[in-house]
């Protein structure tokens, strides 16, 4: 407890939620560990085949490196209403919570889970378990916990595409399904570079950077 407000900060109810998750037998067992801005994350996830998915996604950055990570990301199905204190869901469809340990959200309408314990740098990703895998699933799993990561790292995350030519770049920003991926793609035949089709991570300190978080697409030799 908070001794100035007697508030639980979110960093100790984000280690109940692992104490819930240990219980429950929910925990994300299948782990994918990739080297990004010059850190190792682990993501943790709920079957091997959203690791695999996972793996494909970001096989630029995959690492069997050995120590502790500088991130975790945890990914899990359950039923994320379960996590909001007792009556919060009959006024909002949206549950917010922040402190100086964290940030959380949990969405009653899409039942999903967001948060991030800055104290342990461990970030949370759950969803109640969807009967068939959305297409979102093929692409990254944990946009949100990345943005959220990325916010405490000197960079932030955008939905757009990125190309370069020369040490210079264009970022492509629309609506998803208005082109970007295709329009990225197609600058290759022009000589230009490709950096990222969906969501880069770019810094906001020092000279602007952008760096793939994950591709979606591939290219065939015709």
């Amino acid at each position: 407890m908070d001794e100035k407000n007697n508030k639980v900060s979110l960093t100790q109810y984000f280690q109940a939620v692992d104490r819930r998750l240990e219980r429950k037998g929910l925990y994300p067992r299948f782990g994918v560990k990739i080297r990004i801005c010059g850190q190792l994350i682990e993501l943790r996830l709920p079957t091997e085949e959203l690791a695999q998915v996972a793996r494909l996604s970001v096989a630029g950055f995959c690492t069997e490196e050995e120590g502790k990570p500088d991130a975790i990301f945890l990914y899990w199905y359950d039923r994320c209403d379960d996590y909001l204190p007792k009556g919060e869901a009959e006024f909002s469809s949206v549950w917010k919570s922040r402190d100086e340990t964290g940030n959380l959200v949990i969405g009653t309408d899409d039942d999903s889970l967001v948060g991030c314990d800055l104290v342990r740098q461990r970030y949370y990703f759950a969803r109640a378990l969807p009967k068939k895998e959305p297409h979102l699933t093929c692409r990254h799993i944990m946009v949100n916990a990345f943005a959220r990561w990325a916010k405490y790292n000197g960079m932030f995350l955008l939905h757009a595409a990125a190309v370069g030519y020369a040490g210079t770049g264009v970022l492509i920003a629309g609506r998803g399904g208005r082109g970007k991926s295709t329009f990225a793609v197609s600058c290759l035949t022009c000589g230009l570079d490709f950096v990222s089709d969906d969501y880069p991570l770019l810094t906001t300190e020092g000279p602007t950077r952008a760096m793939p978080l994950y591709s979606t697409v591939g290219i065939r030799a015709d």
